[in-house]
Formats: structure tokens, C-alpha cells, sequence
């Protein structure tokens, strides 16, 4: 793997872009380019990569940075072209690619947005890792969270009233998503739809709604420990209460001994 030379590196990226209207001739080049700058020597006490199912040239952060700063422009310019060359990239079996295909549904513009929202369903709905997944969830919304965060919104909760726990796991990330943007106010949605989750949620929810539920108590400490008491009241199981305790340090002192009282009694 080259040293990472950031004007090679733009010159590199900004010849690639003259494919970008070419998606089979882009993504051909966009391998060469990934090659070139990827990682193939394994190391002892290198174990991520044997422990992901996808295939990654692990390229340095910087590479795939540079490419998503440099398509933002004929993003913008041509989304038709944008779609159309994400949907060759998700077609590749590597990492990147894909998270570049991802990349580029979240820089398409609100125009755009029923197009993009059928093709992150459609893709999620395919059966890929989670990883990708949530990587496909936090990229390609990226413009509609900022400019229509309440059509992002209804597509989080259908996701999370989906039976299969892989789907949840990916609401759950798409409204924490939304809700690391900060400016998203209108929570008692987000209440509604997760409160069936936090009253008997799967193990493997578990870390990922005690993140929603940490971010939750930032926005709305009252409402979110009015929500809590309200599913240790209806006697939850045990996976409640290890959520409940893993969110506790992070409420008021006497919201948490008024917490502690109701599990106590529950």
C-alpha cells in the first residue's frame, strides 16, 4: 500500500470522474484505484477483516473521503447519473464500492427522494450484512435527515414494525441517526414506535436501543424518563431492565432513584 499523496490522490479522483457517466468503465477504475491504495498484506493481530463477510481492500479513510468530497458536485449536476452509477457500485461484492453507492444516495438532492428511499428499501430488504447495512442507512439519508426529516422519519418506524429483528436493528439505527443531527424535534413518534421494543426487546437489540435510548435522554431527559416508567410499570422482562440499567447514570439523581424505586416493585 502507497503513502497517501492527497494531491495524487485528487488528481487520481478527478480523472475517475470522467467516467462518471459511465457506470461500467467508472467502477472498473474505481477497482484499479482501490487496488492500488488497498492494504493486502495481513499482519498478526489483524482480526477484523477475518472476522467480516464482506471483502474490503482496506483503503486508509482518506481515500474514500476524497472520492465522496469529489462526487458531490456531478452528484448535484446529474442525479440520473448518480443513481444509476450507486446501483452499478451496489452490485460489487467489496466494501467500498458499495459504501460509495451509499454515499451517493445521500448526496442526491430532495428532488430525488422517492427514488433514493425505494432503492435503500429495496437494498435492505436483500438480505446483505447488518454492518453494510447501517452503513447504507446513516450514508444515504444524509441530505433527506437535514431537508425532510419527517419522510425519514415514517421509513425508520416501518422499518422497526417489521417482525425480522435484522429490520428493526435497522430503524433503530436509522432514528438514531436522525436524531445525532440534533435538530430533529418531534419525538413523541419516536416514543410511540419504539415502545413496544424497550417493553421485551431481543438481546440483539439491546446495545443498539441503549444507544437510542442514551440519545433520547439528551433530547427530552422528562419525556424519555416519563417513557421509561411507563414500560416498567407493564412488568417487562429481563432485557428491559438491563437496558433501563445500562441508561441509568445517565439521568437526573432523582430520576434515578425514582427508576431504581419502580424496578424494585416491578
Amino acid at each position: 500500500m502507497p503513502a497517501v499523496q492527497l494531491q495524487r490522490l485528487t488528481d487520481q479522483t478527478r480523472e475517475l470522474l470522467w467516467k462518471f457517466t459511465q457506470p461500467e468503465q467508472f467502477t472498473l477504475e474505481l477497482r484499479e484505484l482501490l487496488e492500488y491504495y488497498g492494504n493486502r498484506v495481513y499482519r498478526a493481530g489483524q482480526s477484523v477483516q477475518q472476522e467480516r463477510k464482506m471483502v474490503s481492500y482496506r483503503v486508509p479513510n482518506l481515500v474514500m473521503l476524497t472520492l465522496e468530497r469529489e462526487l458531490q458536485a456531478p452528484c448535484l449536476e446529474n442525479p440520473g447519473a448518480a443513481l444509476a452509477l450507486a446501483d452499478r457500485l451496489w452490485l460489487e461484492k467489496a466494501l467500498e464500492p458499495r459504501q460509495l453507492a451509499a454515499a451517493l444516495l445521500g448526496m442526491a438532492p430532495i428532488s430525488e427522494k422517492q427514488t433514493v428511499l425505494a432503492r435503500m428499501q429495496a437494498w435492505t430488504a436483500a438480505g446483505e450484512d447488518l454492518s453494510l447495512l447501517l452503513v447504507l442507512v446513516s450514508k444515504g439519508s444524509a441530505r433527506l435527515r437535514h431537508e425532510d426529516a419527517n419522510s425519514w422519519l415514517e421509513v425508520s418506524i416501518q422499518w422497526l414494525e417489521r417482525p425480522e429483528t435484522s429490520q428493526q436493528a435497522i430503524g433503530i439505527h436509522a432514528l438514531t441517526a436522525l436524531l445525532e443531527d440534533r435538530s430533529f424535534t418531534n419525538l413523541p413518534p419516536i416514543y410511540d414506535a419504539i415502545m413496544p421494543l424497550i417493553s421485551d426487546p431481543p438481546q440483539a437489540l439491546v446495545l443498539e436501543l441503549q444507544r437510542l435510548l442514551a440519545l433520547l435522554l439528551v433530547c427530552s431527559p422528562g419525556e424519555t424518563v416519563y417513557v421509561i416508567k411507563q414500560v416498567l410499570r407493564s412488568k417487562p422482562g429481563v432485557n428491559t431492565r438491563k437496558l433501563v440499567r445500562a441508561v441509568l447514570p445517565r439521568m437526573a439523581p432523582a430520576d434515578q432513584e425514582a427508576v431504581r424505586a419502580l424496578m424494585t416493585a416491578n
